[in-house]
C-alpha cells in the first residue's frame, strides 16, 4: 500500500492534485492481534471487525479478521497493515455456524465483545472468558 502525507492540501470538489512517483511513501501498517478465551466455544470461529470509533457492529468494517478455530477454549486472531487511527473493535464468536463471512454480523446466541482501540503501533487486544456478552 502507498500513501501521500502532506498536511497542507485543501481538497475541494474542483481540486486536481498531481502526485509524482517520488511523493509516495510505502506504508507497512501495524498488526492488531490477540487471544480469545471462551470455554464453550471449542470448534467455533470468531470474527473481528474494526469500524470507525463509536460505530456499531452493523456498520461497515474498515478491517476484518477471522480467528483460528477455538481449541481448549482458546483462539487467536491477527490483522496486518492497519493504519494508525482510533477504532471500535467488535469481536464475535459464531456459535451457530451461520455467519456471512463477507459481512460478519452476530445474531441471537452468538457471543460478542467490543472495545475502543487506539492503533499507533502493534496492538494486542485479548478477550477473556468474562468479557463476552450475548445478543
Amino acid at each position: 500500500d502507498y500513501y501521500v502525507e502532506n498536511e497542507n492540501i485543501n481538497i475541494t470538489s474542483d481540486t486536481v492534485i498531481n502526485v509524482l512517483e517520488g511523493d509516495w511513501d510505502t506504508f507497512t501498517g501495524y498488526t492488531v492481534s490477540g487471544t480469545l478465551t471462551r470455554a464453550d466455544a471449542n470448534g467455533k470461529t470468531a470474527y473481528l471487525k474494526l469500524v470507525e470509533q463509536g460505530a456499531g457492529y452493523t456498520d461497515t468494517a474498515l478491517y476484518k479478521a477471522v480467528s483460528s478455530v477455538f481449541a481448549g477454549g482458546i483462539a487467536t486472531y491477527s490483522k496486518d497493515d492497519v493504519f494508525t487511527e482510533n477504532y471500535t473493535g467488535w469481536i464475535f464468536i459464531d456459535m451457530n455456524g451461520n455467519v456471512n463471512a463477507s459481512n460478519p454480523l452476530p445474531d441471537t446466541g452468538d457471543y460478542y465483545a467490543t472495545t475502543d482501540i487506539n492503533v499507533s503501533g502493534n496492538t494486542v487486544i485479548n478477550v477473556n472468558e468474562g468479557d463476552w456478552s450475548t445478543l
